[in-house]
């Protein structure tokens, strides 16, 4: 995995959600994982490559932020490298953010998936929640507003 800061709790909380969600089946983390880019694009870019030099058989890599994918020539460049295996899905990439550019990418066989939060709920979610507690109303301690899941069947209807 490749996250953001060391230090952030909502990116802590993705990477212990990506741990859960793998937990009981095959997968394994690499040593090290996950680095950290320190929201530093081209240095996600480059931990991609050293990911995977370091891990030549390495079955996925999942960044919990959409960072190395902010670099679209350099991600190209990083899965133009091992296509033969994107494209067989012996080299799994799930990058978490839903923003155009990396719909785009993802439309073009550069990922395989992309799970995004939903930021104009959030919002909205917010503000009612904001009004709620403004007029005494009781709210939930807890609001989940989803995600979205895009693959290649479904990344058509994401870029309307």
């Amino acid at each position: 995995m490749i996250s953001g800061g060391a230090a952030a709790p909502n990116l802590a909380l993705r990477v212990d959600g990506v741990r859960e969600a793998l937990a009981g089946s095959a997968w394994t983390e690499v040593p090290g994982s996950p680095t950290f880019s320190n929201d530093d694009i081209a240095l996600a870019v480059q931990q991609m490559g050293d990911l995977k030099t370091a891990n030549p058989d390495i079955g996925a890599i999942v960044p919990v932020g959409g960072w190395p994918m902010f670099a679209p020539d350099g991600w190209k460049n990083f899965v133009d490298g091992f296509k033969a295996e994107v494209d067989s899905k012996a080299l799994a990439l799930v990058v978490a953010d839903t923003l155009p550019q990396q719909l785009e990418l993802l439309s073009e066989g550069y990922a395989h998936g992309l799970v995004g939060q939903r930021p104009y709920e959030m919002g909205q979610v917010a503000m009612d929640t904001l009004l709620a507690l403004k007029n005494g109303e009781t709210v939930e301690d807890i609001i989940y507003t989803g995600v979205d899941v895009v693959t290649a069947e479904n990344v058509a209807e994401f870029m309307k």
